[in-house]
């Protein structure tokens, strides 16, 4: 018989595993109800319509344990008062430990017979195979399955010890990238498993190795190099050989040996053709893209490097919140700890961070130092250390990328959005330019290309555009939480950054000089596009140095050079404050050279609010900037600015008015058609603009009768149409707000449940 240790299975798991044992004894369905302090319900279902039947699961070590804490559901049982209660336990159970409990419930248990210990369930496993197979983390970290791989032998190392793989298997969330990976050494006989740091790689190649040591297979686990793999290869013997971390921690500085990537394909083709083997690697992604550019046999394409990757953006909600649970539930930290995180549902910030990781979940449970953490402080720095992923890619970024792969990560940090190969390329050439100096360096495309493959995948993703040209990216917004972090207070990197900028925009995408916003310091659950770094006084000269140098040489980002002279000035009121008294006379003096007439209507909006901040220092005929305004006037917005020149400039626009006036009407009418014609079919959109020309009517004394019965007929079409769909989308909601509740539900009582 069987002889499984529950204790490896959590307390959900434990009641999953109950439920689907008993739904196949029974031959009934069982509704789950894990809500915490429940009441005395952990499953219900019913033997027909009328009895019912209640389940209540209890994880414990030891028989006294158990009856402590059933001593505590009678009176709960007492109040439901079910036809029948059975008791799922782990304990192992004797026969007067069942009569005892029989007697503690009656008359709700029946019999003995409704009273499942440990034995019990071993020996339903034994008659479901289907259930077992399901669970494979339980039967992993069976008694029987750990005897096998103990005495199994391990060649070279002992780390795959009791406590190793026990603590391995109980912290594991089954998910599909184990049947994905068997899949694919059932295939090949041999996988790379490559990801970012933090995500898994280890843990789902032990959860492999210990599936085939349970097998009988022996370990093979390789330290140094292939040839130790060789050396142990015993043809008729099934074996694994796991090779951790395979091109080395930090690549750049310990290449891997002489013809070692000969050897190492050489190996992968031995094992290849031997069913009786297994070979798992391990690797981080951007040290896999360095050896396939240095080593031929690595990089060509007809060798099949068959790879599967582990990615966050794949894990579910549900999964992401059961390796927290499972975390929190084996952690054994104080109750007052997990009361914070469960208190007013806080394990959703961190469920839904962006930047989520097991491997801080990891540092946050199981290393926690509590004696700097205390426990109603505990969700705040748990956030901190999401927000802040310093220890996921520090390291990475210190000591094993190339310092041309680091400039390349600081400029692709000045971009809020895909910037493409060819602009990169630039802002990385500007760095480069200004800080040779320092660093000597040279840029070659060839290095550059090298190093955009270094980062890819890992720091960053490359997609190709419709036209085929490759834009850069993040590949998680954790990499630009922690590149914000990294640079905050290197004022001298800042400095070279800002200095060696050569697109306008990049002034302002991650630094905010001038406070016009209260940036948080810690953004929790957000991305660090929603902070930016304050600049103290000497920085942000540097910032107002670069604008008035070299305004006319930089340029932005998706405008030709010669286009892009008003988009400057725009950009600046976005972020400038106006409070520096040589640039308000520089913009100033700008302005006297604008075309109003290649502004799209939002802009000149605003840079009619510009004129009225900078109204003091300008100097040019603000009648005939009027009389050009208003010939290329051609949206609401357009109106609303001729509305505030009117308010800066009352005399000029009573000179205009005196002399053009008797077309305004023309004009707005004009102007105003599109925003009329195409507002949205919505009923605030409506509203909204039946408002703003309301005051246009007002403030021209112009009369717009036609246009508002448009409007209202308009209003009253939609509010027709709508009547007709809203039933439909109704239901649509009330079914996507439904699967929405049902899975906060399951997340909300695996949580509660920690407080039972």
């Amino acid at each position: 018989m069987h002889n499984y240790d529950f204790l490896n299975l959590s307390a959900i798991e434990f009641e999953d595993l109950a439920r689907d044992l008993l739904q196949k004894q029974l031959n009934i369905y069982l509704e789950s109800f894990t809500e915490g302090k429940d009441g005395g319900i952990d499953l219900r279902g019913s033997t027909d319509k009328k009895k019912s039947l209640l389940v209540q699961c209890k994880r414990y070590k030891d028989f006294k344990s158990l009856k402590s804490n059933l001593t505590i559901e009678v009176p709960k049982v007492k109040k439901l008062n079910p036809q029948r209660y059975v008791i799922v336990t782990s304990v192992g159970l004797t026969p007067n430990n069942k009569a005892e409990l029989v007697k503690m419930f009656a008359p709700y248990i029946l019999s003995t017979t409704d009273i499942f210990g440990k034995n019990d369930l071993n020996n339903l496993l034994g008659q479901n195979n289907d259930i077992e197979e399901k669970y494979y983390k339980l039967w992993l970290s069976s008694t029987t399955v750990l005897k096998a791989i103990l005495q199994a032998n391990v060649k070279n190392r002992s780390e795959f010890l009791a406590d190793t793989i026990t603590n391995s298997i109980k912290l594991f969330v089954q998910n599909k990238s184990v049947n994905e990976a068997i899949d694919i050494l059932n295939d090949n006989n041999f996988i790379i498993i490559s990801g970012n740091p933090g995500v898994g790689k280890t843990t789902l190649a032990k959860m492999l190795i210990f599936q085939y040591m349970s097998k009988g297979y022996e370990l093979v686990e390789i330290t140094k190099d292939i040839e130790e793999g060789n050396k142990l290869f015993s043809p008729d013997q099934n074996q694994v050989f796991y090779y951790d971390d395979f091109l080395g921690s930090n690549f750049l500085e310990d290449s891997i040996a002489k013809n070692e990537d000969k050897r190492l394909y050489s190996f992968m083709e031995r094992v290849k053709i031997h069913n009786n083997k297994k070979l798992i690697m391990t690797t981080r992604e951007y040290i896999l893209k360095q050896a396939q550019q240095k080593y031929e046999v690595l990089g060509r394409q007809d060798v099949d490097l068959v790879k599967h990757i582990l990615d966050l953006e794949s894990y579910t909600k549900i999964a992401k919140a059961e390796i927290f649970y499972n975390h929190l539930f084996f952690s054994e930290l104080p109750e007052e700890y997990i009361t914070s995180i469960v208190s007013n549902k806080g394990y959703y910030k961190i469920i839904n961070h962006l930047n989520y990781s097991p491997r801080v979940i990891e540092l946050m449970t199981f290393r926690l130092n509590k004696q700097l953490i205390p426990p109603d402080k505990y969700l705040d720095h748990f956030l901190i250390s999401l927000t802040n992923p310093s220890e996921i890619w520090k390291s990475a970024f210190e000591n094993q990328i190339s310092e041309l792969s680091k400039y390349i990560l600081y400029a692709l940090l000045l971009s809020n959005s895909p910037i493409s190969e060819e602009g990169l390329i630039l802002s990385v050439k500007g760095m480069i330019a200004y800080d040779s100096l320092k660093f000597n360096l040279l840029l070659k495309r060839g290095d550059f290309l090298n190093s955009l493959k270094e980062l890819e995948n890992t720091f960053i993703k490359i997609t190709r555009g419709v036209n085929g040209e490759n834009f850069i990216q993040f590949q998680n917004p954790s990499v630009k939480d922690f590149l914000i972090y990294y640079i905050e207070f290197d004022n001298d990197l800042i400095e070279m950054i800002i200095n060696s900028m050569i697109f306008f925009n990049q002034l302002f995408t991650i630094f905010d000089p001038y406070d016009r916003r209260e940036w948080s310091l810690y953004s929790f659950g957000s991305s660090a596009s929603s902070r930016k770094i304050k600049l103290n006084a000497r920085l942000r000269k540097c910032i107002e140095n670069k604008i008035i140098i070299d305004f006319d040489k930089m340029i932005i980002v998706g405008y030709a050079p010669e286009n892009s002279y008003n988009e400057k000035l725009i950009y600046i009121n976005r972020y400038y404050n106006y409070s520096n008294k040589d640039i308000n006379c520089f913009l100033a003096d700008k302005m006297k050279n604008v075309d109003i007439t290649l502004f799209e209507a939002d802009e000149r909006e605003t840079f009619v609010s510009m004129l009225k901040k900078l109204q003091h220092v300008l100097n040019f005929n603000i009648t005939n900037f009027i009389v050009s305004y208003t010939n290329c006037m051609s949206s609401l917005s357009d109106v609303r600015g001729l509305i505030e020149l009117a308010s800066i400039y009352p005399e000029e626009y009573a000179t205009f008015y005196d002399k053009y006036g008797k077309g305004m009407t023309d004009l707005i009418a004009v102007a105003i058609d599109d925003d009329v014609s195409n507002v949205d079919d919505t009923e605030d959109d409506i509203n909204g603009l039946i408002g703003e020309i309301e005051d246009v009517s007002n403030f021209f004394e112009v009369e717009m009768k036609s246009v508002f019965t448009y409007l209202m007929e308009k209003l009253e079409d939609l509010e027709n149409d709508m009547s007709d769909y809203a039933d439909h989308r109704l239901i649509t909601k009330s079914e996507e707000a439904l699967d929405q509740k049902i899975e906060d539900l399951k997340i909300d009582n695996m949580f509660n449940s920690l407080l039972k």
